[in-house]
């Protein structure tokens, strides 16, 4: 029993050693060096190695390859955005040229054979990338490249499409509906 209390508290130990350099290195990397200083007294040799644990930690974070926690948080009314800028948007051929003219401004890569989306401002992108970004928050609404509103055009056709069977009347009822929004 006396083995496990002890390895309970080295690991208690342990974890706070590890929760103080992480708060030592979160002030330095913002910048409030007298705080750090203070609590390790001036030692320079302490001060050095946390210095290289937060290079590590901001290096390890920059290798990461994982994707990032919002893509994962995507729901069915994101989906249907997603379809829906994807159905108003025109399929095209991949762009010509290589380098950086044929490469898909959001993964950064060519794709051959993929499907490719045009936005209504005349950018292109794989298919499978615009719809992710557009399922990914509010940045979905507006072109990955030039912030221009994608469901402009949609709202366009649909206003058109009103006018055309109900006239200006009914159209102003719809445009109180979608500024209330």
């Amino acid at each position: 029993m006396a083995s496990s209390s002890s390895s309970s508290s080295f690991a208690m130990d342990d974890g706070e050693a590890y929760l103080r350099d992480m708060t030592a290195i979160t002030e330095l990397l913002d910048g409030d060096m007298t705080a750090i200083t203070e609590s390790l007294d001036g030692d320079m040799t302490a001060i050095a190695e946390l210095l290289d644990q937060a290079r590590s930690y901001s290096f390890a974070d920059l290798q990461s390859h994982d994707p990032p926690p919002a893509a994962a948080a995507v729901n069915d009314d994101d989906d249907n955005v997603s379809g829906l800028m994807l159905a108003m948007m025109k399929t095209v051929d991949a762009p010509a040229g290589g380098g950086d003219g044929g490469d898909c401004p959001i993964c950064l890569n060519n794709g051959g054979g993929e499907e490719w989306k045009e936005t209504a401002c005349g950018h292109r992108f794989h298919a499978r990338c615009v719809a992710r970004w557009a399922r990914v928050g509010r940045k979905g609404m507006s072109c990955p490249m030039c912030r221009r509103d994608m469901m402009s055009p949609a709202v366009d056709l649909l206003v058109r499409d009103i006018r055309a069977l109900y006239g200006d009347e009914e159209l102003s009822d719809v445009r109180e509906l979608l500024e209330d929004d």
